[in-house]
C-alpha cells in the first residue's frame, strides 16, 4: 500500500499550513506531512504556500485587503513578527466548507518541527520550496540563498533524514543534488508527458511527484524504470484515491487523509 501525505497538513480538515493541522495529520496517521515554504523579510523559513496572505482564507485585525491587492504585503519584505500578525485560520475557507476554523498564523520551520516533536519524531516531512526565476528577489530569495537558508535550519534541528526536498523549480533541487547529495528531493510536475519533463531536469531525483491527472500504467512503469519513486498530488475524490490505489503508486498526498486512510482499511 501507498504512503500517505497530509497536504498542508490536512486542509480538508483544518486550516492548511497550520499548526493543528500537521498536529492532525499525526493523529489521523499519516506518514508524511507535506508543507510549503517561503522566506520571511528577516530571512526565516516561512511555512506557507503564498509569499503573502492568501484573501481566500487569511485576514488581519488593522489591515483590510482582498484578491486585488493581497500581494501587496509581500512576506519577504516583512519581519517574522508582522507576518504572525496576519490569522489564516479564523476565516472560513470558501472551497473547504468542512474545514473547521481554528486561530492561527503561518509558523516558521521550527517552531512547527519543535511543536511537532512532542508528537511524532518519526513523521517524514515533505518540505516545497516554493520559488520560480521570475521572482528571484521580489517573493523570495536567489535559488542558492534559499537552499542555503533552508539547510542550515534543517542542520540545525537535527532533521536532514526526516526529510524530502520538492519543488516545481529545478534550480534549488539541482543544487542540493550537487552540494547535498544525500538529501532526497522530488521534482513536482503537472503537465506535460514523463519524456518532456525529465528532459529539463539534468539528473534523476528519488521522486517524480504529478498530479494525478497525469497517473496511468504508463507513467508508473516509466518512473520505475528510472528508478524513482512516484508521488501523486493532491488526491481528494474517493473515485480518484481507489485509482492511485489499483496503480499501487508509492505514495498518495491528499487533503483529506481519514478518506485515504478509510480506504485502505476498506481494501485490507
Amino acid at each position: 500500500m501507498p504512503t500517505i501525505q497530509g497536504h498542508r497538513g490536512c486542509r480538508g480538515l483544518l486550516p492548511e499550513n497550520t499548526i493543528p493541522a500537521f498536529i492532525k495529520a499525526i493523529e489521523i496517521g499519516c506518514d508524511y506531512i507535506e508543507l510549503d515554504i517561503t522566506v520571511s523579510g528577516d530571512n526565516q523559513i516561512l511555512v506557507s504556500h503564498d509569499a503573502y496572505p492568501s484573501d481566500e482564507f487569511c485576514s488581519h485585525p488593522a489591515i483590510t485587503f482582498g484578491e486585488a491587492n493581497e500581494k501587496e504585503f509581500n512576506f519577504y519584505k516583512m519581519s517574522y513578527n508582522q507576518i504572525s500578525q496576519f490569522d489564516c485560520g479564523l476565516k472560513p475557507h470558501p472551497r473547504f466548507l468542512k474545514q473547521r476554523t481554528v486561530s492561527s498564523s503561518k509558523p516558521l520551520l521550527k517552531d512547527l518541527v519543535q511543536e511537532l516533536n512532542k508528537h511524532s519524531t518519526s513523521i517524514i516531512y515533505n518540505i516545497e520550496i516554493k520559488s520560480e526565476a521570475e521572482t528571484d528577489g521580489i517573493f523570495h530569495p536567489s535559488p542558492t540563498q534559499y537552499v542555503e537558508l533552508l539547510i542550515d535550519e534543517l542542520q540545525e534541528l537535527d532533521m536532514v533524514d526526516r526529510c524530502v526536498i520538492q519543488s516545481f523549480d529545478i534550480r534549488p533541487l539541482s543544487i542540493i543534488h550537487k552540494k547535498y547529495p544525500g538529501l532526497k528531493l522530488g521534482y513536482i510536475v503537472g503537465y506535460n508527458d514523463f519524456k518532456h519533463n525529465m528532459a529539463l531536469i539534468n539528473f534523476s531525483p528519488n521522486f517524480y511527484v504529478a498530479h494525478y491527472s497525469l497517473v496511468d500504467k504508463n507513467l508508473v512503469q516509466q518512473v520505475r524504470q528510472n528508478n524513482m519513486e512516484i508521488f501523486v498530488w493532491t488526491v481528494n475524490r474517493v473515485e480518484e484515491m481507489e485509482r492511485m490505489l489499483s496503480l499501487n503508486v508509492d505514495s498518495i498526498i491528499t487533503d483529506y487523509p481519514d478518506l485515504l486512510i478509510e480506504k485502505i482499511q476498506d481494501i485490507r
